[in-house]
């Protein structure tokens, strides 16, 4: 927050003239209350329509997943009960809801919507196949930079997937990878779980498998990013998602 803006009292006047450019009626948070939100965690709403959490990150220019608990949400102690709740709706999420919002299956995602309301743009993202590939077990390696220059700044990138040659066009999420405190952390949507140490905060690379069944893949960041691939790839040193 202090090297966004400097101050609670400059964040939430940030806050107010974000409010006022979004013509969003809701009150925009005191100095006091952003200080207690940012120590205690931010309220969310039953019915989705309450992005308070997703515009405190934007304001920090912060990804979301990137300030997340993931230990304290339950990922690693009950994850699979939480997968079983993502089925049932928001209802049944409690706080972390919000997060399904943003990342649920859809044909675009993430949610656009929520990205240029609570961040002023949406989703950078890039896109890949393989469709001509499928019918291998190798792997690809994606490496994943960012032009901002804030190494020292958490970043994220977020994979989508889908099928070829299928009625269903909606993307569903397949996993997050985040530059972090110097490490990079893999979490899947199957609850697996990498983490390796990285020099550098500007970068995230990590492997997929790219056989096993046609699909496209969407590598989606709220920051700008250049992608390369290498094909195939037998680097063992990052972080890997398998089927």
């Amino acid at each position: 927050m202090e090297s966004i803006h400097g101050s609670y009292d400059a964040l939430a006047a940030a806050w107010e003239e974000h409010a006022t450019q979004q013509r969003d009626p809701s009150k925009a948070p005191s100095r006091s209350t952003l200080y207690r939100w940012i120590a205690e965690g931010v309220p969310t709403s039953k019915d989705g329509s309450d992005h308070r959490f997703f515009t405190l990150c934007g304001l920090l220019d912060v990804d979301p997943l990137a300030i997340f608990d993931f230990r304290e949400s339950g990922y690693f102690s009950k994850f699979a009960r939480l997968r079983q709740l993502v089925y049932y709706g928001r209802d049944s999420l409690g706080g972390i809801a919000t997060l399904l919002d943003m990342y649920r299956p859809a044909e675009t995602w993430p949610s656009e919507a929520i990205a240029k309301k609570c961040f002023g743009h949406g989703w950078r993202a890039h896109h890949l196949t393989n469709k001509d590939e499928w019918n291998n077990s190798n792997y690809i390696l994606l490496r994943s930079r960012f032009s901002d220059g804030r190494g020292q700044h958490p970043r994220a990138v977020h994979v989508g997937y889908r099928r070829h040659g299928v009625p269903d066009t909606m993307w569903r999420y397949y996993g997050t990878v985040l530059a972090i405190d110097q490490r990079i952390e893999l979490y899947s949507e199957s609850g697996t779980f990498q983490d390796l140490q990285q020099a550098n905060g500007n970068e995230i690379q990590f492997r997929t498998y790219f056989g096993g069944r046609p699909v496209e893949w969407r590598v989606a960041s709220l920051h700008e990013f250049s992608m390369h691939s290498e094909y195939p790839s037998h680097e063992q040193s990052v972080v890997t998602f398998t089927w």
